[in-house]
């Protein structure tokens, strides 16, 4: 049996479909503005839009441990979803889309700015090309970080005929390849600082393409003797180059790279080209090196 007013009660405070408020006041509630108080010690009343409770957004004044006091404002969305960025916040304003915070953070719109006391510090030209801008200072820590990658190209290039003779690039002077003289004085670069060797760039007047190619990097510390001969500490191979086209040998490719390829301060460095064939006469390697010095 239902008890009087229950249909009331039904229809009016259980609210079934849309909910319109309208100027004025009704049983004590201002429309212009809704207010939810919970004087409850850990209270924290919350909002929640969705389809269930494993699909809404929640929204939550979360009140301090144990009081009433508001310690923040939560913003929680809930899915069950496992596609990339289920539940994300997109924000559009005056129905322009601005930015999204997502999984891996927040997302600007193409052509958007980021900005600090209206002064543009990222702005992005809408192709996807950003620019950095109106930094006056950088802190020591971000000092030290850019000074530590500085990277350096060298160029070296020689004509021979070296078979499959493992064979020392001239990486003070063109044309000064060697076979075996590690005291050539136009061999090795010195190390002031540590560093090493990011990628080897070649390109030939021959198709070398069916020879396999194998750079080795070394290293003579300070206090051998130059006789002595140096270390290797890295080694990377790969097909040859067309006489068309440039290949690259990627020395910090641990897939296919060996040895720590770590450069001290100090060290005379060497670089040596080896083939497992033989190329023929009067084969010229134009050669140019990638390195990473610490300058920190």
């Amino acid at each position: 049996m239902k008890w009087i007013g229950q249909n009331i009660y039904d229809q009016v405070s259980r609210f079934r479909d849309d909910v319109h408020l309208e100027g004025g006041s009704f049983y004590g509630v201002n429309v212009d503005r809704v207010s939810i108080y919970n004087a409850v010690n850990d209270g924290s009343p919350t909002i929640s839009l969705g389809s269930s409770a494993t699909e809404r957004l929640e929204i939550k004044a979360q009140y301090e441990s144990g009081a009433q006091g508001l310690d923040g404002a939560i913003f929680t969305t809930y899915t069950a979803g496992s596609a990339t960025n289920d539940g994300r916040f997109t924000f559009f304003v005056d129905e322009v889309g601005t930015f999204q915070i997502r999984d891996h953070g927040i997302n600007l719109y193409a052509g958007k700015s980021l900005q600090i006391g209206n002064t543009d510090i990222l702005t992005d030209d809408g192709s996807g090309a950003t620019t950095l801008n109106n930094i006056d200072a950088l802190d020591t820590t971000t000092k030290q970080t850019i000074n530590s990658a500085q990277r350096q190209l060298t160029f070296h290039n020689y004509k021979a005929d070296q078979d499959t003779t493992e064979t020392q690039v001239g990486l003070a002077d063109a044309d000064s390849e060697t076979s075996a003289n590690h005291t050539n004085v136009d061999l090795p670069l010195t190390a002031p600082v540590a560093g090493k060797l990011l990628k080897v760039y070649l390109r030939s007047n021959k198709n070398l393409t069916g020879h396999t190619l194998t750079w080795r990097l070394k290293t003579q510390a300070p206090g051998v003797n130059y006789t002595t001969g140096p270390s290797t500490i890295g080694t990377q191979s790969g097909a040859g180059c067309n006489n068309t086209t440039m290949t690259t040998y990627d020395f910090s490719d641990t897939s296919a790279y060996t040895g720590d390829n770590l450069i001290d301060a100090g060290d005379a460095v060497f670089l040596t080209l080896q083939s497992n064939t033989d190329f023929g006469n009067n084969v010229i390697y134009y050669i140019t090196c990638l390195w990473e010095w610490n300058l920190s």
